[in-house]
Order: structure tokens, then sequence, then C-alpha cells
């Protein structure tokens, strides 16, 4: 619904973004070109503290009380974009775009945060992961939809909102919500009647900003130093020439790719990348240093850590309530529903 040049309008698209480019290498892994040097592609395996596969369900970090997943803000999405097309039909607009019902990419924070785990999904897959068409198949809006869904004009009729610029406070002889009706389902998913864009924006930035964070101060930590050393050693062992990287084996791949074929060079790479990741421990001293600092610092910053896990678990509820009435299910709807579940499994 929201066009591509236009999605940064909003404080949730905006922090939707901002999440996904931040996180490159703690989600997805491929971030940068390296150099690899391929003899043989043996699988590597033994007794580790990594769950086996990708099982982390084990797993999960405080900031996931607020820093919701891939998947969760994807939902968050489709449900705003469904509140828009309901208000602006109100005014008598039909949305340009239908709401994005299709999702791509890890459904957990955690599933790619420290690489690929998946020694199966390693051996069909590689580390591919399916991908949207690269224009999104969004449609430019027209300038009275960006009046109505921002509360700005298009005042250059680029197809972009002129933040300088505010909307008469009707259109068609209705009055137009505040900040538009991206503001009115900001208003609604997070039950707050003065809720604005800025603030909305801000209870996710905080969280992501420790996140990002704690991904690369974990990471110094010395023993993480030397699991990514015996990493590098067992990647050797296998022949293969890596630095102490974990994500140096992905990054020595090209970034737009077609799914490899099962027993080809990707895939023995990643089946050898994923059992070293279990035989350095790796993933799981790294996630004990990450969760311990996130740990730390939420306790430091308890008062506000308190009021955005409200405002995360409100947000929550009422996107879930938003896809039930519009029969919109999997894959978002069971993921909003168990992350409100959510309790540490029994040991």
């Amino acid at each position: 619904m929201i066009s591509n040049s236009t999605r940064t309008r909003s404080g949730h698209r905006r922090f939707s973004t901002v999440w996904a480019a931040a996180g490159c290498a703690l989600l997805v892994t491929a971030c940068g070109p390296g150099g690899a040097s391929h003899d043989s592609g043996a699988a590597a395996g033994s007794a580790s503290a990594t769950p086996p596969g990708n099982a982390t369900s084990s797993w999960r970090l405080p900031v996931q009380d607020v820093m919701r997943s891939h998947l969760d803000l994807a939902a968050e999405d489709l449900a705003v974009n469904v509140l828009v097309g309901e208000c602006l039909k109100r005014f008598g607009l039909e949305p340009a775009n239908k709401p994005n019902t299709s999702f791509f990419g890890p459904t957990s924070l955690l599933e790619r945060r420290y690489g690929l785990l998946d020694q199966k999904r390693a051996a069909d897959y590689g580390y591919w992961m399916p991908a949207p068409a690269t224009d999104g198949g969004q449609k430019g809006i027209s300038a009275d939809e960006t009046i109505v869904t921002y509360g700005v004009v298009d005042a250059d009729d680029s197809g972009s909102p002129d933040d300088s610029s505010s909307a008469p406070p009707s259109f068609e002889g209705k009055p137009i919500p505040k900040e538009g009706c991206i503001g009115e389902a900001q208003r609604t998913l997070s039950g707050d009647e003065n809720m604005t864009s800025a603030v909305y924006g801000e209870h996710i930035a905080w969280a992501n900003d420790l996140q990002v964070k704690s991904f690369f101060e974990s990471r110094s930590e010395p023993k993480v130093h030397a699991a990514e050393a015996k990493w590098s050693s067992c990647m050797k062992d296998h022949g293969y020439s890596f630095p102490a990287d974990v994500f140096a084996a992905v990054n020595s791949l090209e970034k737009t790719r077609e799914r490899p074929r099962a027993g080809s060079a990707e895939t023995e790479l990643a089946v050898a990348d994923t059992g070293c990741r279990r035989t350095s421990d790796v993933a799981a001293l790294w996630y004990e240093a990450d969760a311990r600092y996130q740990a730390a610092e939420t306790a430091r910053n308890a008062a506000k850590w308190a009021d955005s896990t409200r405002f995360a678990r409100t947000v929550r509820s009422n996107v879930a309530s938003v896809l039930e009435k519009h029969r919109i299910g999997a894959p978002f709807l069971p993921a909003i529903r168990g992350d409100m579940d959510w309790s540490p499994p029994s040991s």
C-alpha cells in the first residue's frame, strides 16, 4: 500500500527499515565480499552447547520482549497497511497497493544472528533464502492518497510527502486524522490516543540500538574471539581458508544468487560452516555473552525498559486482533501469538 518512495515517512516504517539495514550481519549474514579457497567440503560436527539443527527455541535475548523478529515486524506492517486501507476508503480513496501478505527472511531474531546453524538446511539450500522482486511490486501513490495517508502534501508530485508542508485539515469534507491514516493506525495499535509517529518509533529505536550494540560488544569478548579462531581452524581442516570471522564464508559469495543445487560448492561450504560452528561452540558462547550484556543494560534502564515492554505487548495484541478480524493467518498470526504466549521452556 505504501510505495517505496514514501515508506520512510512514518516512524513505524522508518524503524522497521532501520532495523533490517542495521542488522545485516546480525540477521541475514550475507553482508560483504570476501575470499575463499575451496579444496573439499566434508561436513564437520561434534557434541556442543549449540542446539542441533536450528532449534534455538530455548534461546531468548532480553531485547526480544520489545525488539520483534522480521516476521513480527512484517505482521505489524501488514496490520498498519490494513488499517490505512480502511481509513483511505472512508475518504473515497482506493489504496494504490494491496497489503502484502507474502513474507521473506528469517522468522526470528536469532535464526541467523550468529550465522546459519541448521546443517540440514545448509545441505539442501546452502545460505540461500527466497527474496521478493527487486521492485517490491509497489505502485506509486497519488497526491490525494499521500495527503490522507501521511497528513502532508506531495508538493512536487514526486510521490513522496513534503514534511515541511502540512496537509489541509480535511479532504472531501471529512477531517484528516492527525499525522494522516498512518498516525491513526499507530494510535490504534498502541492503544494510546495521544501517540505520535515519533514516540512510536522511539520505542523500537531504543531496543534496536541495544541489540545492535550488544551484538558487537559481545562479539568482542575473548571467549567469542577464541571460538571464531577455532571455527577458522576447523574450516581449514575442511579445505577452506578464512580468517577468524564466522561470517567470512557466506560473505565470500555474491549477494544476488539463484538457489544452489544440493551437492554444489555453496552447499558443501555451508555444511562445513555450520558443522564448524557447532565444533567451535561459537554460537552458544556468543549468545551467552549477548544475553548477559542485554540483561545488564535493561536492568540499568529498568523503568524505560518496562515502558517499552508494555508498549510492545499492547501493539502485539492489537496487531493480532487486526489480523484475526481480516482473516490473515499464517505465517503472521502464529508469530505474533507465539511471542505473546512465550515462556521459558521447562528444563
